[in-house]
């Protein structure tokens, strides 16, 4: 043991500026290495004093002596000697992530090594409870100044940190069950707690989680970030929230794919990439191979599916995943389940900032000598990670300022800027004299330690831009108030460069500091006949060239152009009082008329300052009412003159026709009915249904119902505009039956009749005798049978109506002979339209059932019985009829049955 730790003394001598908490890497079974912060050099160490399977932690001082290491039961102090103590550590060491060490902020010299446990100890002679406790260590003294105290009482397991977003103080969190919301089953929860220079604040902040027990294994880690949070579960895979580093909330949970649902896969080690941008984790599956796959955070589809980065070819196991202060991530081999199944050597991942396909995993690449790894690596305050190097880019001869940020703010830096030059300050600025990729090298300085990043930063060329251009303006009407829309030259001052903007400056000095803008580029007032004006023309890599250009006014006009016209409702729309002007055909007459070459353009506005500075261009198919509108004419030298015309819109033919119009039946026997095309339109065209002109009078008569149109034209400014407007021409109303009543239980046999309707009415049986002169008439003395009613209006305009009735009676006698008259005796007036049913039973005296009539189609008794002739003699009937209402109607009688 001297020996080592002799050895160990020499390599600290060696690289005094290695000056990280996490430069030194205590476990598994006496194994261990030291990456410097400086040179990344990566040492293996063979002096470690512990045995830890699955939990461990490690924290060196930020001189980078190894400080502190423990897996949750024991802990080792910087001699690798056992740290004495009365009670243990509590933790459970076969767990993932069940201790951590945490640096008292503002305590140079204080240590809490924080553990947790799920299940209660079985020592009887230390019962330990399920919980989360913490131990006080005093790195001087080597020696535990408190021993386990418990803060948490509750089953807990995993644990993980990263600093609150003050850069001092630091927040633990822990999976537990929550059981102080009173459910009736303990909820499965992450507890945040902040550790200041105060101590341990003693208020958890909760977030509930689904599931009511805590998972049996599986890491937890925070983003170095400490944005994002993420813990793994050989039952559930894994899960990944957001976190808050300033209030210690947990929210919103991202909703990661599970790795191949077909295929069970048991999630155990975590780590987040250095830019937080992406998580790995290593896996195994039921068929006992190991796998590490990549996530992308940044994606917005949850959809999106794990990049497999590694697969083992043989049966393997997962293992812990741990990010070092050189950027790398490292995964401990683990051979198998048991504990002697170990390994000795350690996986990298090479590049974990980048997409999983252009990952670098080299297996097997540290090989840790005597030492043997199992399931775990240390466990470390992530943010301890997150010093980088922020900028990418820069241009060439432009100032490229060096960013860089950690968790604590940074004091001084020595920079590398690999163009041969070199630089200090925290974040100092620089001026490449080439374009290309470069490779910078800091050594940052903050929280009394000294890390060594890197960063590959691109160096773009500055756009091309023109110089010595020119915006010429008119000067219309010799106002002076001239205006121009600066972006016009942006076509011009550069050639096929894709840009991201132009800035505009009236001052040289102020396009160089990018100061005093001006405001509104697209609609400036120039100053001077001539006038000078500079623009910062950005491209898409932030990169800028400074050109200027001159604004000159010219009195150059274009001839008077005269008005243009076009018909209301030519744009299609109805009643807007718009037209449709044809920009396309304006613009050719006016170049014919004024003789303007195709080379020069012609453009149209809606306003002398749109005509100036070149805003809202009007195009193709202009629908307006009357007004006036401007074209600008500009060659390749300069504008060409402005000049304002006039767009008429006619107005429509007007059209003074209704929708419909009603027509009597006869329309020969009333006065005609004419429609006015208006005597102001000049032509007429009237049509039917079928669009077939049927008349081009000024007026038209309406004699025949159907659906008609009117076209008027009217010329106006040699333009013939026109109108439209369909009618219909119909019947009025006709009257409508309300209701009739039949009554035959009197000899007068009455029929009352009434309707509804806008007029007087006549009623007839026989459709040539009326009579009555309102909305009701009773007829009496109606023969038996089956009648029907006929109604007209007295103007002889609507259409007349007609209905039946069923008037039921008898004849009292019948004559059987053959001659086709009065061969049968029935019931008159039975129909089905009338009844449901009808039952006539014919009788002699004697009261002897001679025939019976069921059938409404029946002719009726024709004087036989049983084939036989019977003799003249008075015979009797009874009558059950059911009507459409379920009335029974009971008639009853005799008659004579005659025979010559």
């Amino acid at each position: 043991m001297k020996t080592k730790y002799l050895i160990f003394l020499l390599f600290i001598s060696a690289n005094i500026l290695s000056q990280t908490r996490t430069d030194n890497w205590c476990f598994g079974e006496n194994a261990g290495i030291n990456i410097s912060a400086i040179n990344h050099d990566v040492t293996v160490l063979n002096n470690g004093n512990i045995f830890a399977p699955a939990s461990v932690s490690s924290i060196s001082s930020t001189s980078g002596e190894i400080i502190l290491y423990t897996n949750g039961s024991v802990s080792v102090n910087n001699l690798h000697q056992f740290v004495k103590t009365n009670k243990g550590i509590g933790g459970d060491f076969d767990r993932a992530q069940s201790t951590i060490i945490i640096p008292k902020p503002n305590a140079p010299n204080i240590y809490y090594i924080f553990a947790a446990r799920k299940v209660a100890s079985p020592n009887i002679f230390d019962p330990i409870k399920p919980g989360l406790y913490y131990t006080e260590y005093d790195a001087n003294k080597k020696e535990i100044i408190k021993t386990r105290t418990q803060i948490l009482d509750v089953p807990s397991t995993k644990l993980t940190a990263v600093h609150h977003n003050d850069g001092k103080s630091i927040w633990l969190v822990s999976m537990g069950l929550n059981t102080f919301d009173g459910d009736t089953k303990p909820t499965r929860a992450f507890f945040s707690v902040k550790i200041s220079e105060n101590g341990i604040d003693k208020d958890f902040i909760i977030k509930k989680l689904k599931g009511n027990s805590l998972p049996n294994s599986g890491a937890i880690k925070l983003a170095p970030n400490g944005t994002k949070i993420a813990f793994a579960s050989l039952e559930d895979g894994m899960e990944v929230y957001n976190f808050n580093n300033l209030n210690g909330n947990v929210s919103n949970s991202l909703n990661v794919t599970k790795i191949n649902p077909i295929k069970t896969h048991f999630v155990y080690g975590l780590e987040f990439s250095p830019n937080s941008k992406y998580i790995y984790s290593s896996s195994k599956d039921e068929d006992g191979l190991s796998y590490i796959h990549q996530y992308d955070l940044n994606r917005n589809d949850f959809g999106y599916k794990y990049k497999e980065i590694y697969k083992s070819l043989g049966k393997s196991n997962y293992g812990a995943l741990q990010l070092a202060i050189n950027g790398k991530i490292y995964h401990s081999v683990n051979k198998g389940n048991n504990i002697n199944d170990f390994g000795n050597s350690l996986d990298v991942i090479e590049n974990p900032d980048e997409l999983a396909d252009n990952i670098k995993f080299t297996p097997k690449a540290i090989n840790l000598g005597s030492g043997k790894s199992y399931l775990g690596l240390p466990n470390f305050i992530q943010s301890y990670f997150n010093t980088k190097i922020i900028t990418e880019k820069g241009c060439i001869n432009l100032p490229t300022k060096l960013i860089a940020n950690s968790y604590a703010e940074i004091e001084d830096g020595e920079w590398d800027f690999g163009d041969g030059s070199t630089g200090v300050g925290a974040n100092p600025s620089h001026i490449y004299t080439k374009t290309g990729k470069f490779t910078v090298n800091a050594i940052l300085s903050y929280d009394n330690q000294k890390v060594r990043v890197s960063k590959e930063i691109e160096i773009f060329p500055l756009p091309e831009v023109n110089n010595g251009l020119k915006l010429i303006q008119c000067d219309v009407g010799g106002t002076g108030e001239i205006f121009f829309n600066l972006n016009d030259i942006n076509p011009k001052i550069t050639d096929n460069y894709k840009v991201k903007g132009f800035v505009f400056y009236e001052k040289e000095t102020d396009a160089i500091k990018g100061i005093n803008q001006i405001p509104n580029s697209d609609n400036y007032k120039i100053k001077s006949n001539i006038q000078e004006i500079f623009v910062r023309v950005v491209d898409l890599k932030g990169c800028y060239s400074i050109a200027s250009f001159e604004l000159e006014t010219t009195n150059a006009k274009l001839e008077i152009i005269e008005d243009f016209f076009t018909c209301e409702d030519s744009d299609g729309i109805e009643n807007n009082q718009e037209g449709m002007f044809d920009l396309v055909a304006i613009e050719n007459t006016i170049r014919t008329k004024q003789n303007i070459p195709n080379t020069t353009s012609l453009r149209f506005f809606t306003s002398l300052l749109n005509a100036q500075i070149t805003k809202e261009e009007l195009k193709g198919n202009y629908n307006s009412t009357s007004k006036t509108i401007w074209v600008r004419s500009d060659n390749k030298l300069s504008c060409g003159g402005i000049e304002p015309f006039n767009l008429v819109v006619n107005s429509k033919p007007i059209i003074n026709i209704q929708d419909s119009y009603t027509i009597c039946v006869e329309p020969s026997k009333h006065t005609p009915i004419y429609l006015e095309g208006n005597s102001f339109n000049d032509r007429f065209e009237w049509r039917n249904s079928n669009g077939v002109i049927i008349s081009t009078d000024k007026k038209f008569l309406l004699n025949t119902i159907g659906n008609y149109s009117l076209t008027a034209y009217k010329t106006e400014n040699n333009i013939e505009c026109s109108s439209y407007k369909e009618f219909k021409v119909s019947y009025p109303d006709a009257a409508v039956f309300n209701q009739i009543d039949v009554d035959t239980e009197t000899d007068n046999n009455i029929v009352s009749v009434s309707i509804n309707g806008n007029s007087n009415y006549e009623f007839s049986l026989d459709n040539q005798t009326f009579f009555g002169n309102g909305t009701n008439y009773t007829f009496t003395n109606v023969i038996p049978g089956l009648r029907t009613i006929y109604v007209k209006d007295i103007n002889n305009c609507e259409p007349s109506i007609q209905t039946n009735a069923s008037v039921i009676g008898f004849n009292t006698f019948f004559t059987p002979n053959g001659d086709g008259s009065n061969d049968y005796w029935n019931l008159k007036g039975l129909d089905s339209t009338f009844f449901k049913s009808v039952n006539i039973i014919v009788f002699d005296r004697f009261g002897k059932i001679l025939f019976s009539i069921t059938d409404f189609n029946s002719k009726g008794w024709d004087g036989t019985y049983n084939g036989k002739i019977l003799n003249a003699n008075d015979y009797w009937f009874k009558a059950s009829i059911i009507d459409l209402n379920d009335q029974l109607i009971e008639k009853s009688g005799n008659f004579s049955l005659i025979r010559n």
